[in-house]
């Protein structure tokens, strides 16, 4: 439960228990998944400060944890001192994932992104150095007169690239967290920034140990390879199912399922039924179907679920943008012999690709390549496209019916979207490029396109569809209380709930860590 509680109370350095209230500040906020799995944990605890750059995150997250100071401020040019004076016992943190994503040129340290996260590190192990001085000070002034005295030693290193400033007057009140939890992609525990982690926390007096987690291997029907790192100081309580023997190690995808839920049975997976509202969603909230366009030009990249999937892809801050590697889309034809109405629809489409992309060539070839007057989109093969159009999917939903092309029609037939694409961020000027030129030509074509050609699409019976937000959200373990201000747009809250973390196994992690 969240509480109220004040200020972390000065306590003696030699191993203080952790206050009945856990303060906690959470970095790279998001929409609050370290927030949502800290509460399902059970513990009193109350967040201090939460910390996004992301002014869309930051309303989600003010209007789902109202009693929160949410701060836009990047964290990396927050002082010692300042984030000291929070006395917050846990420090969660997700810190940007491009630097060591699969996707991204894994530049590492060398990424911007990742500097604000080396920047806390380097925090942490002042003010480490800032509570050992303290302790010395302690030590020799109750020493002092003593005809004998232990000389002290230091739980603390002292890198030799770290600049330590003067601690603040207050320097008793003030220590670092006690518990650390961070999560990443996988690959960040190959990284260098993982390993100038480990030479920060070790010689700032931590133990830590790292998981590869996937809420799939867990029986939820979603996919999310993540690795989180849990630290605590040495003399800082250890909960009972800390394993001292993985202290400094990653544990494998393999293992960390019997750890996280404390028995070698294997989970039972449960289907997407569960997460889903059947079969169209009915609680105002928008649902967009795969425009037609799309059906044809990206069908290849689309993963397809429907209620009885035992997996979906993971989402990503792509999803409605992109067909590969963005999440999955549901199939709403749930009649019988779905499966074998999908086999033919595929067999169909591919047939009819085929066939329009061989009679596009020829059309080229007897235009000579440029095609008539009268049809501009004479030898125009059916590009494989991953990038889809995202329709009224970046307009506020309604709040008085749904949104003209984004629902089902009274008859239940998905209503395909405008296949116009309006600007996202506004008008922009774009670089004269020859392939900007090509798509400003494309824009102006008459409303008769290729995919109208074509006829209907084979696809379409299945009624292919997003998940919506709140569907995503159930899959990333938040509560159906949870909600996204009417502000936001569709596309804005894929790209949140796509950037956030997995509540259930954070609160899994937490549970190892916190006594």
């Amino acid at each position: 439960m969240e509480t109220g509680d004040g200020p972390r109370a000065a306590e003696p350095r030699g191993g203080p228990p952790v206050p009945r209230v856990l303060r906690a500040v959470e970095f790279y906020s998001g929409i609050g998944g370290f927030h949502a799995g800290l509460a399902k944990t059970g513990r009193p605890y109350t967040v201090v400060s939460a910390h996004d750059m992301n002014e869309h995150a930051n309303a989600v997250y003010a209007h789902n944890f109202p009693g929160v100071q949410v701060d836009a401020r990047n964290v990396g040019f927050l002082r010692p001192a300042e984030l000291a004076a929070a006395r917050a016992d846990l420090w969660m943190l997700a810190p940007p994932c491009q630097p060591y994503s699969r996707k991204g040129a894994r530049l590492q340290s060398r990424d911007a992104r990742a500097e604000s996260f080396l920047k806390l590190l380097d925090a942490i192990a002042v003010m480490s150095v800032w509570e050992d001085r303290w302790r010395q000070q302690q030590q020799q002034q109750q020493a002092a007169g003593a005809q004998e005295s232990a000389a002290y030693a230091p739980a603390v290193e002292i890198p030799e690239d770290l600049a330590v400033p003067d601690a603040p007057p207050d320097a008793e009140h003030i220590a670092p967290p006690r518990y650390l939890i961070v999560e990443n992609v996988f690959g960040f525990e190959r990284s260098d920034t993982f390993t100038y982690m480990d030479a920060r926390l070790r010689a700032a007096g931590y133990v830590w140990q790292a998981f590869e987690t996937n809420p799939l291997a867990l029986g939820v029907p979603y996919s999310r390879p993540r690795v989180f790192v849990l630290a605590r100081k040495r003399d800082a309580p250890a909960s009972p199912r800390w394993d001292a023997s993985l202290d400094y190690t990653v544990v494998p995808a393999a293992r960390v399922p019997a750890l996280l839920r404390g028995t070698d049975e294997p989970p039972v997976s449960q289907t997407l039924a569960a997460f889903l509202d059947h079969p169209v969603p009915s609680d105002g909230e928008p649902v967009v179907f795969v425009a037609e366009k799309d059906l044809w030009a990206a069908a290849k990249h689309f993963d397809f679920v429907g209620p009885q999937s035992v997996r979906s892809c993971c989402f990503t801050k792509g999803y409605g943008s992109y067909a590969r590697g963005g999440g999955s889309v549901v199939r709403t034809d749930v009649a019988p012999g779905w499966e074998d109405h999908e086999r033919e629809a595929m067999r169909r489409y591919n047939e009819l690709l085929t066939q329009y992309n061989a009679a596009a060539v020829r059309a080229g070839s007897s235009s000579g390549g440029g095609g008539d007057a009268g049809d501009d989109d004479a030898g125009d093969t059916l590009e494989d496209s991953e990038e889809v159009s995202q329709g009224t999917m970046d307009s506020p939903p309604a709040d008085d019916g749904p949104a003209s092309q984004d629902v089902a029609d009274a008859d239940g037939a998905p209503q395909m979207q405008d296949p116009a694409r309006p600007p996202l961020y506004g008008h922009r000027r774009q670089p004269r490029t020859r392939q900007n030129k090509r798509k400003a030509a494309a824009a102006a074509k008459p409303a008769a396109r290729w995919w109208h050609r074509l006829g209907e699409c084979p696809l379409a019976p299945l009624g292919l569809r997003y998940f919506t937000a709140r569907e995503m959200a159930r899959l990333h373990g938040f509560a159906d209380s949870f909600e996204f201000p009417a502000s936001t747009t569709t596309l804005q809250r894929f790209r949140l709930v796509g950037n956030s973390l997995h509540a259930d196994v954070a609160r899994m992690l937490l549970d190892i860590l916190l006594p």
